[in-house]
């Protein structure tokens, strides 16, 4: 972590990840979820895995991802799944249908919520929940609301509450 004031250009508490120097090397990521290649390129190689999706096609893309590791010998268990979703929380319905237009692909609102975390802090509590029970091992989530923190504190809170249950990352 860095501060920095320049004449041009300020950076406050900037940081850089993956770390410069890791050993034995950085950790690999692979991000997407197409079942006959990448996935297949995760089990060869990744150290994480990054895909997004409904519970449903989350539990799927795991269970190809089993057979890929099966067949080059690799334990699927040690590759970390993660979840991509855009996230969106509010107290109430209506603000949650008012920021379906922060929406990256602008998908109908059921199909949005379904596939992303979208809802109010104990909808997305219990989403983030069932995903760490479907074997995820964290989230990287794309806050549709920022530059504002409002989702990003929420989730800050739903994270400090659910964290027990992710299991122990070396």
């Amino acid at each position: 972590e860095t501060t920095y004031e320049g004449k041009y250009y300020q950076l406050s508490r900037a940081n850089c990840d993956p770390k410069p120097l890791q050993h034995p090397r950085p950790p690999i990521w692979i991000g997407g979820g197409g079942e006959q290649l990448t996935l297949r390129v995760v089990a060869q190689y990744a150290d994480y895995s990054n895909f997004g999706g409904t519970p449903e096609e989350f539990a799927r893309k795991r269970e190809i991802l089993k057979g890929h590791c099966a067949a080059v010998g690799r334990d699927e268990a040690s590759i970390v799944k993660t979840w991509s979703p855009e996230i969106l929380i509010r107290s109430t319905e209506a603000e949650l249908r008012a920021g379906q237009a922060l929406s990256i692909r602008g998908e109908p609102f059921e199909q949005w919520r379904d596939s992303n975390l979208v809802g109010t802090p104990d909808e997305v509590e219990a989403k983030v929940r069932e995903y760490i029970a479907l074997g995820c091992g964290g989230f990287v989530p794309w806050c549709v609301d920022y530059p504002t923190f409002d989702t990003l504190d929420a989730f800050g809170k739903i994270a400090a509450s659910v964290r027990r249950d992710f299991p122990a990352q070396a």
